[in-house]
C-alpha cells in the first residue's frame, strides 16, 4: 500500500524533536508522498525547508487566523516561495468565520 499525506505540519515545534522518527515511521508504513503545509510567510519558508530535507513537497499560504499578522508585502513574499519547484499548492488559505481569530475584513482582503 502507498500512503499519501496531503496535509502535514512536520515543521511545527511539537514534531521537531522526533522529526527523523516521524518521517521514518511514515516511510516504513508505505508513505511515499507528503505535502508539508505552511500557515504564514515565515512558516511557509520553514515548511519548504523541512520538505526539501526529506524529499517531500510543500504548500505555502496564509491561514485565516494569521491574516491579521500578514506583512504589507505578503503577496510578493508568497509569490517568491510559490515559485519553488518543491511547492505544489497554495494553502493554507481561505476564510474562517467560525473562530474569527482575525477580523473578517482582513481575511477577505
Amino acid at each position: 500500500m502507498v500512503l499519501v499525506d496531503t496535509h502535514a505540519h512536520l515543521h511545527f515545534r511539537r514534531c521537531l524533536n522526533d522529526l527523523e522518527e516521524i518521517v521514518e515511521r511514515f516511510k516504513s508504513s508505505g508513505g511515499r508522498f507528503l505535502i508539508n503545509v505552511g500557515i504564514n510567510i515565515e512558516d511557509s519558508k520553514e515548511a519548504l525547508k523541512i520538505a526539501r530535507r526529506f524529499g517531500f513537497k510543500a504548500s505555502a499560504g496564509i491561514h485565516p487566523h494569521d491574516s491579521k499578522d500578514a506583512p504589507p508585502n505578503f503577496t510578493d513574499e508568497l509569490r517568491e516561495i510559490l515559485s519553488s519547484e518543491d511547492v505544489v499548492a497554495v494553502g493554507e488559505t481561505g476564510l474562517d468565520f467560525y473562530r474569527d481569530l482575525s477580523p473578517r475584513k482582513i481575511q477577505e482582503e
